[in-house]
């Protein structure tokens, strides 16, 4: 029998220390039935090296068990692709440990909003880490998903350059707190002494963030572009490169704001509709970034000043206000990227405009 040439779709579910694991074989023999999508087969993984080296074993095993099953010749294995939600720091650790041990795999991080539609069309209710790596498994197995070209080594390490920063002001943050809220000398003096030390390693962060940004042009450029935005900082503008690439690379405006969580979630009820919140299902460091920003460009951005006041006095609360400003303030640095200008305060449409 002539088999076409497919791919195993594996569907994983990752957490901060494990990940959950499901396998979908493609359809090639006559006598093979369909799997339902609660018996695909799975399995649990530590998110460790030796985590990730049984999970290729296991792989390999079910793939021999595979062709056992419908076939008695020897059979090479199929050509695997991976896929699992975009949740941060641990997709990005289990994509690295994969590329470690299988260099040209097909790793995809795909954005969760299309597998959990997915997940509603097929009327899977119970959700759990196995039944979430199932779904995506399917979802990828039915989608035929493609990876998206691999940031820059110069992007991946300003990346990591700027997580870090953000981790240790939080931490910085957490201590400071925690030295206001003790009396005793001892503690209080250790506490100033890890701040001081905090400072002295965000300071070094700073400086290669500074460098990659100025010896690289095309982040350079696009840094110069954003940072021309009153309220918008190298800071911010280094995170929102990190965490969605090139502004530029968004086609329409519902697919920027959607990765960053601004738009609008449904909410439905008999014959209710409330559209009124956030989906917030995207980066919350960028929700974070563009909050904090905001209440710097409101006061010095006449257009944002307007559309602030202007929602305030139709009863919409601060915080709505606020956040129509972030998706007003993300739309405008696309706009600005897209076509390649700096900041103008008369440019009232440019974030149409693209």
């Amino acid at each position: 029998m002539q088999i076409q040439k497919q791919e195993l779709w594996v569907g994983i579910d990752v957490s901060m220390k494990s990940f959950h694991a499901a396998l979908d074989f493609p359809m090639l023999f006559s006598n093979q039935q369909k799997i339902p999508v609660s018996d695909l087969p799975n399995r649990e993984f530590k998110l460790t090296s030796a985590g990730v080296r049984s999970f290729l074993n296991w792989i390999q095993l079910q793939q021999s068990d595979f062709f056992a099953q419908y076939s008695d010749e020897e059979q090479n294995n199929l050509p695997v692709a991976f896929l699992m939600e975009a949740t941060g720091l641990s997709s990005t650790t289990l994509k690295k440990m994969l590329y470690a041990s299988v260099p040209d795999a097909k790793v995809i991080v795909a954005n969760p909003e299309p597998i959990k539609a997915f997940r509603i069309s097929l009327n899977i209710k119970n959700k759990t880490d196995k039944s979430d790596a199932q779904v995506i498994a399917r979802y990828g197995r039915e989608r035929s998903l493609d990876p998206k070209p691999e940031m820059s080594a110069e992007m991946a390490k300003l990346r990591e350059l700027a997580r870090t920063r953000l981790f240790l002001k939080d931490q910085r943050t957490a201590i400071d707190n925690h030295h206001d809220n003790i009396d005793s000398s001892l503690p209080k003096r250790m506490c100033t002494a890890v701040v001081k030390a905090i400072n002295k390693e965000i300071d070094g962060l700073d400086r290669e963030i500074e460098k990659i940004v100025s010896d690289t042009p095309e982040i350079k450029h696009e840094v110069e572009i954003m940072t021309s935005m009153p309220g918008i900082g190298i800071g911010t503008a280094v995170v929102l490169l990190c965490e969605l690439g090139s502004l530029k690379n968004y086609p329409t405006r519902q697919k920027i704001t959607a990765m960053c969580g601004l738009n609008p979630a449904k909410k439905q009820s008999g014959t209710s509709v409330n559209s009124t919140r956030l989906s917030k299902k995207g980066s919350p460091v960028v929700r974070r970034f563009l909050y904090m920003c905001s209440k710097t460009a409101v006061p010095r951005i006449p257009l944002l000043q307007d559309l602030y006041n202007r929602l305030l006095a139709r009863g919409n609360t601060r915080m709505q206000a606020r956040c129509a400003v972030m998706r007003k303030m993300l739309l405008i640095l696309r706009g600005m990227v897209i076509a390649d200008k700096e900041f103008d305060k008369n440019y009232k449409n440019i974030s149409k405009s693209a």
